[in-house]
């Protein structure tokens, strides 16, 4: 969080062993305040969440009907080659200064280190609380 504070944790509860925990932030942090939250433009780190559920549901579906499901069919090793494809395409969109290809291909980073996640066995919530033990 920027300039060390930290937000409040309203509920804390485990989810599957290998989910780790949801953490669930308490208010929001407009004007300066203390508290966390993106109120107002449709954005929050509620949806990565989110969307890390319908990734894990989409492993299950057929390969036919997700390419979710038929990227983490071709095996973690074809995962991990896309996850890089994306950061480097992130990469040269920040360095060509386009603001609208990075906000692209950022959310194209997202996504795939959501699948390879997935497919690595290891959760979001895992990844948020190594971040938080490192501050």
């Amino acid at each position: 969080m920027p300039g060390g504070r930290r937000a409040a944790v309203r509920q804390r509860r485990r989810l599957r062993p290998r989910d780790g925990l949801e953490l669930q932030p308490e208010g929001t942090r407009r004007g300066g305040g203390d508290r966390v939250s993106n109120e107002g433009n449709g954005a929050s780190a509620d949806f990565l969440l989110e969307l890390e559920a319908v990734i894990r549901s989409r492993a299950e579906a057929a390969p036919q009907e997700s390419y979710t499901a038929r990227l983490l069919g071709e095996g973690i090793q074809r995962v991990a080659q896309k996850f890089g494809e994306e950061s480097v395409e992130l990469a040269l969109a920040a360095a060509a200064g386009d603001p609208r290809a990075v906000r692209a291909e950022a959310a194209d980073v997202l996504y795939h280190l959501l699948v390879l996640l997935e497919g690595a066995g290891v959760s979001l919530a895992e990844v948020l609380e190594e971040l938080r033990s490192r501050r």
